[in-house]
């Protein structure tokens, strides 16, 4: 979480502990979602329609820049963020947008019926070969290739509140964080 004083709280579940590290964010106003991809601190601002980018400093991070060259208006609507090298965002209207170094690319989700309610959370990783989706209003997961064509879509009676995902990309499996429970899906 980005704190008001530009700081990042951080909690480690491993280290059972939390603290806040400084953050030289002078341009960021908000953080709808970020994440850590090659010791550099990616923040997608809704609030000032931008990806922002720090570098590793010491404890902390430092040195920030824009990731995409002006304000994109569709980042108003951002609600994830995933990075495997290209920078994916989910969108509250249930749309992805895909970045490679700083520059939009072509994400073709057409075939996604019925399209998603919103891209509430995304996962990426260098290892895996796909993007996965979680429709949280929708009550499921979609699954793509990295060039947004569709490989399957989960719908489960499992799911009540979904509102989280990761994946290990080794073992083939999905897990979703749902309320009480913690749904898991090969």
């Amino acid at each position: 979480t980005l704190t008001e004083q530009k700081q990042l709280a951080l909690t480690s579940l491993s280290k059972k502990s939390s603290g806040l590290i400084a953050l030289n964010a002078p341009s960021a106003s908000s953080s709808q979602a970020m994440s850590v991809y090659n010791n550099r601190l990616y923040i997608v601002d809704a609030g000032g329609r931008m990806i922002w980018r720090y570098t590793s400093a010491g404890s902390g991070f430092g040195q920030e820049s824009k990731y995409i060259k002006s304000p994109l208006e569709e980042l108003s609507l951002a609600k994830s963020l995933a990075i495997d090298s290209n920078v994916y965002v989910g969108l509250a209207n249930g749309r992805i947008l895909k970045f490679l170094a700083g520059e939009q690319l072509p994400w073709n989700d057409a075939l996604v019926d019925p399209p998603l309610s919103e891209a509430t959370k995304l996962w990426a990783s260098v290892e895996g070969e796909r993007v996965v989706a979680l429709d949280a209003k929708s009550k499921r997961l979609v699954i793509y290739d990295k060039n947004g064509a569709l490989i399957s879509q989960i719908v489960s009676a499992a799911f009540q509140n979904p509102s989280g995902l990761t994946v290990d990309p080794q073992a083939k499996t999905i897990f979703v964080p749902d309320g009480q429970h913690a749904l898991q899906s090969e």
